[in-house]
């Protein structure tokens, strides 16, 4: 009987895992990445789609039918890619750019409160694994309670952070009326046209050019997988005139 609650949890968790787990490399792509200016809108979209794309390429690794230890071994690495993630878009925030140091802010606090799920996660399991291998595994109720929160939590909050990250790409790149919150849009974005397809080129080798292009699919898709989309549509659309065209 303990054997079974103990794989109820470990299915619980893997399951609603699946399309939101990261599951990546180590934080060594930081340290890759070719100095940019805190202050360039072009450079601050640059690393949220580096960020967005190490988050998005880490949910691909976890299956609903991994075993324990590599569960336990996934949630770790979730929480390093996320945190990860965070330092990447961090440095963005000392911008005296406006709409940089705000959307960096919220893009940063995002990955940062992920990444703090997926270490209660981990905790959490390896708890379970500990009072197990002791015989005094928890009652299933309360387990299957922890981990559906658990992931509902993960869940909500990648949904923040798909937001976080449109916003990101979008309000730093569009020229305003002026430096308010009141401020409106001028039809213009604050990239010459090069720097505007370098962006929508980065995007479509880290997403696929068929998943951006063809645009959000009707059903469950990944919540990361749908910003990127957004903000491809936002580069793409010609009613916004780059900063050198006529």
């Amino acid at each position: 009987m303990k054997r079974c609650k103990y794989l109820a949890v470990i299915f619980v968790i893997g399951v609603m895992l699946a399309n939101a787990l990261p599951a990546g490399a180590q934080c060594t792509f930081v340290g890759q990445v070719i100095p940019r200016s805190v202050n360039d809108p072009y450079d601050h979209v640059r690393t949220v789609i580096d960020s967005l794309s190490l988050a998005h390429q880490a949910t691909l690794g976890v299956k609903s039918g991994a075993n324990p230890t590599q569960l336990l071994l996934e949630l770790k690495r979730a929480r390093d890619d996320y945190n990860c993630a965070a330092t990447m878009v961090e440095k963005f925030e000392s911008s005296v750019d406006m709409w940089i140091n705000r959307t960096a802010r919220h893009v940063y606090v995002s990955y940062n409160t992920v990444s703090q799920l997926y270490h209660k996660m981990a905790s959490s399991l390896t708890q379970v694994l500990d009072q197990e291998s002791k015989g005094q595994g928890p009652s299933l109720g309360r387990a299957l309670d922890q981990a559906t929160e658990l992931s509902r939590s993960v869940e909500k909050s990648l949904e923040i952070l798909g937001q976080a990250i449109v916003q990101a790409g979008e309000f730093p790149l569009v020229e305003w009326t002026d430096e308010t919150l009141q401020a409106k849009q001028t039809g213009r974005l604050r990239i010459i046209e090069s720097q505007r397809q370098n962006l929508m080129k980065q995007i479509e080798r880290e997403f696929g050019l068929a998943t951006v292009r063809t645009g959000p699919r009707p059903g469950p898709q990944p919540t990361l997988e749908v910003a990127a989309i957004v903000l491809y549509q936002f580069l793409s659309d010609r009613k916004r005139r780059s900063a050198d065209s006529k």
